[in-house]
């Protein structure tokens, strides 16, 4: 038995293996409900709704808080939701079937706007394999790392094998399908395997699929578990995550051929013992004692709709909603459900509506109120309306860090110097995307606030990150602006760059261009500001879409579509014919004739013309 830092690696038997037992867990009283009345067990990071009774539901929300605590120990990526994932377990396949979303889901995981649902047919442990699966798919998905398809489901058919044992857990157990597979399929090559996506056959058409799901398993086990494999491991994710083919990811962090690699595996599944490895995974106090309540036939109806909603089945959703309204309309839980129903059918202003209207009736939902804040930003209110939403979101959840990045950013925007710099420096992690605009905006708001050497540091710190010569740029200027003279002020402050996220969509308003000291233009010229070399190009056309998450418009020109980037909202300049402002939606625009002036990018990406530098509305 060797030892690793995060973990203790142990053999397991080959495909012969003995299942390790599960912990039992200690005899404690539970509250004694009817049998076919739903329960709801709460735990930190949880809140599960069943019909199975106390003692199921206290025993699986704990198996669940031991499989987050293992991915936090285990995983190289380590982002979790920042709110309770709920879980929804049946107790009989007729309670299930009208929620299911296919006739071979016994459990699957249902992401919305408004939280995350992991739905079961049944929660016995038996089910649980299932259910973890589903549960890494979300985890995954919160990490936001870009996998490929074959270790997406490796990694959630891996972590599916958990077993706690007491204070610990172990992973790598067989999975008796999947070996089951390999030994009567024709295997895969690795090439074969590595391009299968979305589309394909081999993940799509259930007689083909197995294969593909097995071999997954089987060379992500062997990637994360075997001693040759398991340290380089974090380095191979990261190559893959970055966009890097397999050949060349195998190559970079194993020093591995795809020929040697499959060779490995062969050798891997046929050898007489694989890896497994134990983790330790002692729980908070807090989540060792879930509180455990009988939900109210209000509660069930409306956790009913929800799934309706969340499943797609709309109109019976609505009707259901419409029944709960009937018997409780002040209840702010059904606005909120109806706006959230709304948001996922496209219809914004239906959505703010309701948010507003379960606001005014006393909602303690942080998620709405932060989301409602950015519907009303995006509607073009002022900060009149946005900051309040937004600190009422950190009144009710201060670790809300999301909502305090974008609190720091529109506080910002606003000139609240103060504002922008209280909340700001409280935001302990930011996403590599957000890396940049974060300690820019940082450097910015601490520099207006005289703390004058946590604006050295985090302007330093945005230029380390900048990977471009654009970031590099910008932040060497916002660098030269907060370490000069502060009495004298002889720069104007450079743009700070808008949050790269979906959630925050970058604001483009009429206001004067930045200055930079090596430009060719002026501020009272009128024109962008453009660095030595720079070329101008204009074309007219009109207004199609703007991609908020991309930072890019489509303008259609003489019958064909044209896309140009907005890398930094802030910089650019919008003329418009009231002479006032200007602010674009998200999404599919009313069409309107545009010009746009625009300079060829530094870095060309195939399919943009160009990066835009003015916007004239006519």
């Amino acid at each position: 038995m060797s030892t690793h830092s995060s973990g203790v690696l142990s053999r397991v038997p080959g495909f012969c293996g003995i299942l390790l037992a599960m912990a039992a867990l200690a005899v404690v009283p539970f509250p004694v409900f009817a049998a076919e009345h739903w329960i709801k067990v709460t735990s930190p990071h949880f809140e599960l709704y069943t019909l199975s009774g106390a003692k199921s539901g206290r025993e699986a929300i704990l198996h669940f808080e031991q499989v987050r605590m293992f991915f936090l120990r285990a995983s190289p990526a380590k982002q979790v939701p920042a709110f309770p994932v709920r879980i929804v377990a049946f107790r009989t396949e007729n309670q299930y079937k009208p929620y299911r979303i296919s006739d071979a889901a016994f459990a699957y995981y249902a992401g919305g706007e408004s939280r995350d649902y992991i739905v079961m047919q049944n929660i016995s442990p038996e089910s649980y394999p299932v259910a973890i699966h589903e549960y890494m798919h979300l985890i995954l998905r919160h990490t936001k790392l870009k996998l490929p398809l074959w270790l997406n489901e490796g990694l959630a058919d891996l972590y599916s094998s958990l077993k706690p044992l007491g204070n610990r857990a172990f992973i790598g157990d067989l999975l008796p399908g999947r070996v089951q597979t390999i030994s009567t399929s024709k295997a895969l090559d690795l090439p074969t395997l590595t391009a299968v996506d979305q589309h394909s056959p081999m993940y799509n058409e259930r007689n083909k699929a197995g294969i593909f799901y097995a071999q997954s398993w089987a060379l992500t086990h062997m990637l994360y578990l075997s001693k040759d494999y398991r340290p380089n491991f974090p380095k191979f994710l990261r190559a893959v995550a970055s966009g890097k083919p397999e050949p060349d990811a195998f190559s970079e962090a194993f020093g591995k051929t795809v020929p040697q690699v499959q060779k490995d595996l062969r050798e891997y599944l046929t050898s007489r013992q694989l890896f497994g490895a134990t983790f330790d995974i002692k729980l908070e106090h807090s989540a060792e004692e879930p509180d455990i309540v009988e939900v109210s036939e209000f509660g069930s109806d409306m956790l009913l709709a929800d799934l309706l909603a969340v499943t797609g089945k709309r109109a019976e959703a609505i009707a259901a909603y419409g029944r709960l309204a009937e018997a409780d309309g002040k209840n702010p839980e059904i606005e909120e459900s109806l706006g959230y129903l709304a948001w996922i059918s496209n219809d914004t202003i239906a959505a703010r509506k309701h948010f507003g209207r379960a606001l005014e009736l006393g909602s303690q939902n942080p998620k709405m109120c932060y989301q409602y804040a950015l519907l009303e930003r995006q509607a073009g209110l002022g900060a009149n309306s946005v900051i309040p939403a937004l600190k009422k979101t950190l009144e009710l959840k201060p670790d809300y860090a999301e909502a305090r990045l974008v609190l720091g950013h529109f506080a910002l925007e606003a000139r609240d110097f103060p504002l922008a710099f209280a909340n700001l420096r409280l935001v302990k992690n930011v996403t590599t995307e957000q890396a940049i605009p974060y300690f820019s905006a940082l450097a910015y708001a601490s520099y207006e606030t005289a703390n004058l050497e946590e604006a050295r540091k985090a302007a330093a710190r945005a230029k380390e990150l900048a990977k471009t010569p654009e970031e590099l740029e910008r932040s060497e200027q916002m660098l030269r602006y907060v370490t000069q003279d502060r009495p004298a002020q002889s720069m104007k402050p450079p743009g700070v760059p808008g949050l790269s996220q979906e959630s925050a969509p970058p604001r483009i308003a009429r206001r004067p261009p930045v200055l930079d000291p090596d430009t060719s233009e002026s501020p009272e010229s009128g024109r962008p500001v453009l660095t030595r070399g720079e070329r101008v190009k204009r074309v007219e056309g009109t207004a199609k879409h703007m991609d908020c998450v991309n930072g890019r418009i489509h303008v259609l020109v003489e019958s064909n579509e044209m896309v140009f980037a907005i890398p930094d909202p802030k910089a650019i300049v919008v003329q418009s014919a009231d002479a006032t402002s200007f602010e674009f939606k998200c999404g599919p625009q009313k069409p309107f004739p545009i010009a746009i002036d625009y300079v060829l990018s530094s870095q060309p990406q195939a399919g943009i013309a160009g990066n835009v530098r003015t916007l004239v509305i006519k």
